[in-house]
This record gives C-alpha cells, structure tokens and sequence, in this order.
C-alpha cells in the first residue's frame, strides 16, 4: 500500500545542522528531544523502506519566542529539491509578522513543492483566534492552500497549552468555510473538542502523530477502541483522519505498524493511510 506522512520534522537530518549550528540545541531546549543526527539520504531510505511514498515535511519559525527556525522556508525548499518526488513542504512563519508573514506565503506557496502553512500556537505564542491573524487565514483560503496547526499536548513546560486548545480553532474554521484545517495529534488529550469540530466543519480534519500513551500501539489501542471504538471511527471519522508519524519522535514504521494492528476495516485503514491526504493535497 502507498502511504503518505503528513507530519514529518526534518530536524535531525544532517544537512540542516550543518548549515544552521542552532539546530541541536533547539531539538533539546524546544522539543526535549535527544535523537541522533542522520544524512538525508539514510532518511529517504528509511521512509522508502517503510513503503512511504510521499512527506510532508514541516517549517516552524520560532523566532521571536526561541531565536530559531526549526527548519527554515530555505532549509526546507533545498531538502524537497533533492527529493521532489517524495517530499512536499508545509511552510514556517510567523502570524503576528503581518506583512511580513503575507510575503512569506507569497513567495513560497506554489502548490507544488509547498501547499500551505504549519503554525503551532503554544509555540510561537499567539492565540489561534486572535483577529489580527485572519488575514493570514483569508490569503490561505484564497490560494486553496493548507493549514496544519498544532492542538493538544505540549512536552515543552514553556508552552501555552491554552492556545493549543482544539475548540480555539472553530471560528477560524466557521469564517473561512474553504479553507482545509489540519488539527494534529487529534488534539490529544482533548479528543472528543477535536472530533466534534471535524464532524461539525467539513474543511477539519486530523492527524494522528505522535503517541502520548505509551508505544504506538498502545496509543492506538487506547484511543481508537477504548475511548472512540472501532465502530464510531469506521462510521463517522474514516474521512476525516491522516497519517501522521512526528517523526523523529516517532518512526513513521512504528506508527504504520500500530495502525495495522487495529481491528479496524481495511477500507478505512487506507483512507487513513493513504486516500484522505491525497485528496486534501489535490
């Protein structure tokens, strides 16, 4: 089966370090991660391995609240140009720049190598619904891009969990009607906020990176059959989930492994896999 990550980090690989020495401290300081250090091309062979076929990989900037980028627009455009074929990028940048935010979406945005934005509220520290932002949402909605945004848990003790709060997003998502709405990690552990907005809003959805449970199967086990059921995902969510790894949190194998471990139809299995994250980045 063709799989498609649609969470993906590129902060450990090596060619980003060299480039940008603020890389390793940030993976301890911002992420509370202790990971090794890998070539890209042992990446791309490890996904390829995995049977991933295509990545999305994510920008963050975080500039104004820790000094750094994680990785840049520019470290993420060399990356997807010498792996076109199977990296596509979602881009960093700040909201609370404004213009300078609007130029970032202008220059970079082309539906090719990059089709939309990733924010993280308790990062960069600004509330999801803050006003001031919609025009970032408008010009989103009006190039038929992406928005990935970060909902839930946060490892990070200098965080806003606040802001990482799913139901701050349902005026965003009850404004701009057409513009697709990615919340991740399902907004764990505020499940059921983040399932009734996709239920409610047909441009919401969710991924599923990361565990916060134990290993992913675990996770998996708590969250689609003790807390949801099997059923209820099969009824009303099979459109509505991606695929998500948080690599390198999470190897995107481990976590493919734990989806295939549910008891759960093969038909949805694939839309979750695979189905649901190529028709959001058609």
């Amino acid at each position: 089966m063709v799989i498609i990550d649609f969470h993906v980090h590129p902060i450990n690989i090596e060619e980003i370090h060299k480039g940008n020495p603020q890389m390793t401290t940030a993976l301890r300081d911002v992420y509370n991660l202790r990971v090794s250090i890998q070539p890209l091309r042992v990446f791309v062979d490890q996904l390829k391995s995995f049977g991933v076929s295509k990545a999305v990989i994510l920008g963050l900037d975080l500039s104004r609240t820790y000094g750094v980028k994680l990785p840049s627009n520019e470290e993420l455009d060399r990356i997807i140009s010498m792996h076109p074929d199977l990296f596509i990028g979602l881009i960093g940048l700040d909201p609370l720049r404004g213009d300078e935010a609007l130029d970032e979406i202008e220059k970079y945005i082309d539906h090719r190598r990059f089709k939309g934005v990733k924010l993280n509220p308790s990062l960069q520290g600004f509330r999801p619904d803050d006003e001031r932002i919609y025009p970032i949402y408008e010009s989103l909605e009006d190039m038929g891009a992406i928005l990935t945004i970060h909902t839930g848990f946060s490892w990070n003790i200098r965080s806003n969990l606040l802001y990482s709060y799913p139901l701050l997003i349902e005026p965003i998502a009850s404004k701009f009607k057409e513009l697709r709405i990615i919340l991740t990690h399902m907004g764990w552990p505020w499940i059921w906020e983040s399932i009734c907005l996709a239920l409610r809003y047909e441009n919401v959805y969710l991924d599923i990176a990361d565990t916060f449970t134990g290993t992913p199967k675990d996770h998996f086990k708590k969250v689609f059959i003790e807390t949801l059921g099997i059923r209820f995902v099969e009824a009303f969510l099979k459109d509505k989930i991606l695929f998500g790894s948080n690599h390198p949190r999470m190897e995107s194998g481990k976590m493919i492994e734990a989806i295939q471990y549910l008891p759960m139809d093969s038909e949805v299995k694939e839309s979750i896999l695979r189905l649901n994250a190529l028709y959001i980045l058609s």
